[in-house]
């Protein structure tokens, strides 16, 4: 009998047997979190994974999220140019995506790490 590997779960499944976990990347609404459960605001700074280069080594893009425009999040280089800007959905779990920067809804001396984690 024929078996698959799930990359969901990390489990090895039979033919004809599907996942009983959901995706990682399952719709949350309202909102965009990264990858360690943080809210993803205006004003924050994203670490945004880019391609793994020669010798394995990771390279990762800055981003910052200038609105949230309806269902979209407008995020734009940190030189703040006027000449791209991109979106991205303003909700779901973004494995890629890690805030490393942001002050955006917490207490005056604070920062995003003082925000509440939210698990999808």
């Amino acid at each position: 009998m024929d078996s698959w590997f799930c990359k969901e779960c990390d489990e090895v499944h039979q033919e004809g047997q599907t996942c009983a976990k959901p995706p990682l990347s399952a719709e949350v609404p309202g909102y965009a979190i990264d990858k360690n459960g943080i809210q993803i605001c205006p004003g924050d700074t994203l670490k945004i994974f880019h391609f793994i280069g020669a010798r394995k080594k990771r390279h990762y893009m800055y981003k910052f999220v200038e609105s949230v425009d309806g269902k979209l999040l407008v995020i734009n280089h940190l030189s703040g140019g006027l000449s791209q800007k991109y979106t991205i959905n303003n909700s779901g779990v973004y494995l890629g995506i890690e805030v490393v920067q942001g002050y955006y809804g917490v207490r005056p001396g604070l920062d995003f790490s003082n925000r509440p984690r939210i698990k999808a």
